[in-house]
């Protein structure tokens, strides 16, 4: 049958379900064998007010090596999941049924950033609980042949999810980290700096007098021989000296993140 992606295929899961968790596992993914033992242990400890468990990994690489990424409790956990996964893919999580009806389940129009847009809307009405050992293996070696691999998805995704979220951007202020990331995701991943530059220049107008800001001109000066500096004083003239801090503003520059 035609493969519509991991977003639809975890929906269908979820109806065709009855029990009051539901918990998810990659196929080149494995759990060990206490997980599940453990995060219901979590669950029925906690109040129905806790939406979500989630555990650490151990990650293995491509010689083998082993990581271990264990997890601590995050009281921001909203904020923090606005530019970054802390969580982790689906493997690591299970989410009570409950929550999933509130929130509603994966969105199935975003591709490579569902994982992430889930655990947001979930920490954003829920408590989150972690348990801080590595309870499943994750094969790291397999990754580029994972959606996270594409990184045309990557990139889309993001910015759907930047589109999505982008009040909650705003409200928080990191509206111009998240759209630095996507930039050093073109740069680094994609090694596409024309498509970087776009996004570092969103993140400027966003923010332009935020910590580090100014390390990105410094960087288009190197490897796209643009006046950046320049580029925002002009700006700044055209729209009558108005500071381009499109967080706290909704200034020029940063209507759209396409």
């Amino acid at each position: 049958g035609q493969n519509l992606g991991a977003a639809p295929a975890r929906n269908t899961g979820i109806r065709a379900g009855t029990a009051p968790y539901a918990a998810f596992v990659d196929w080149d993914d494995e759990w060990f064998p206490t997980r599940l033992e453990k995060v219901l242990r979590v669950f029925e400890g906690a109040g129905d007010h806790v939406g979500m468990v989630y555990t650490g990994a151990e990650r293995i690489g491509v010689e083998g090596t082993v990581i271990k990424d264990v997890p601590r409790e995050r009281d921001d956990l909203s904020h923090i999941l606005l530019t970054t996964n802390v969580i982790g893919g689906t493997s690591v999580a299970m989410v009570r049924r409950h929550a999933l009806e509130v929130v509603g389940p994966f969105d199935e129009t975003l591709r490579y950033t569902e994982e992430l847009d889930l655990w947001l809307r979930i920490s954003e009405r829920f408590a989150v609980r972690c348990l801080p050992e590595a309870l499943v293996r994750i094969a790291q070696q397999t990754l580029r042949g994972r959606l996270s691999g594409d990184l045309v998805a990557v990139s889309h995704g993001r910015e759907m999810f930047c589109r999505k979220h982008r009040q909650a951007l705003v409200e928080h202020r990191v509206l111009h980290l998240f759209l630095r990331e996507s930039g050093w995701v073109r740069q680094r991943d994609a090694r596409d700096p024309s498509g970087a530059r776009r996004f570092y220049l969103k993140s400027i107008a966003a923010r332009p007098f935020a910590p580090l800001t100014y390390a990105l001109p410094d960087f288009f000066e190197i490897a796209g021989n643009l006046d950046v500096r320049n580029w925002i004083r002009t700006t700044q003239e055209a729209t009558g000296g108005v500071p381009l801090d499109t967080e706290t503003r909704g200034g020029l520059g940063d209507t759209d993140v396409s």
